[in-house]
């Protein structure tokens, strides 16, 4: 089950990337925003129970 959400993610991500037309591999900036997305993802399932 995890490596198919990894996989649909990285879809997901992979086609937001197309739609917005970021060069890859991505700016630092834009890396930078995706890593704090990351982290912010991983907290909120703690932040709910």
């Amino acid at each position: 089950m995890d490596y198919a959400a990894s996989f649909g993610a990285g879809l997901v991500v992979g086609i937001m990337y197309g739609l917005l037309r970021v060069p890859s591999p991505a700016p630092p900036f834009v890396c930078l925003v995706g890593l704090a997305g990351i982290l912010v993802g991983y907290s909120v399932p703690g932040w709910l129970v």
